[in-house]
């Protein structure tokens, strides 16, 4: 009986040991790639969620979105029920190509500081998650770290955007998808919008 706990104990070490290691080199990959602008983590009770195929699985209740900068920028981060803008990204098209109209994707007016820990769920309509420094930035907590910088978004509730449906709780999303796509541009000296890196995420939740 000793035994088998004590190999179950070196099982769970061995475990999170080589998960952590996965997670450095996931990390060191981003840090040492220039084309690389943020990567983007999911944690839920406090433990980080994997991420595989661009897909994650999370229980239906609260969770953080965590984006990793380099440098102070902003990402547009769109929650959408549907698949158009998801499908879109994987399949590297442009975004006059996705949506009929494209200026639509620009970030929504909000608060700083996601005081209420919600996102807002619409078709193309994006959030513009920014961070300029400590004073400035739409997220719930901030962790400088040695050439990277942490933004943890907290997300509690939702709101259906151009709906009259009052925000509701994560756990009303139990069974549904929720797709995600991220983008971070520039724009060039004719105001065209410079795409730099876009990213995309399929959370199911149980």
């Amino acid at each position: 009986m000793r035994k088998s706990f004590y190999a179950t104990l070196i099982l769970y070490f061995l475990t999170f040991t080589l998960f952590g290691q996965v997670l450095d080199r996931e990390l060191e990959s981003f840090l040492a790639d220039k084309e690389s602008f943020f990567l983007v983590k999911l944690d839920q009770n406090s433990q980080e969620i994997d991420i595989v195929d661009h897909s994650a699985y999370l229980s239906a209740g609260p969770f953080t979105l965590v984006l990793i900068y380099k440098e102070p920028i902003g990402v547009l981060v769109n929650f959408s029920l549907e698949p158009t803008l998801y499908n879109g990204f994987k399949e590297g098209k442009e975004m006059g190509e996705i949506v009929p109209n494209p200026d639509l994707f620009m970030g929504l007016a909000e608060n700083d500081f996601n005081l209420e820990d919600r996102i807002f769920i619409h078709p193309i309509a994006p959030h513009y998650l920014y961070y300029q420094d400590g004073n400035a930035h739409r997220f719930s907590q901030i962790s400088n770290q040695a050439g990277y910088i942490e933004c943890r978004r907290k997300v509690s509730i939702f709101s259906l955007l151009g709906s009259d449906v009052p925000p509701q709780a994560i756990s009303a999303l139990s069974g549904k998808p929720l797709y995600l796509v991220f983008q971070y541009s520039r724009w060039g000296a004719d105001w065209k919008r410079i795409v730099k890196q876009q990213d995309y995420l399929k959370i199911s939740f149980d």
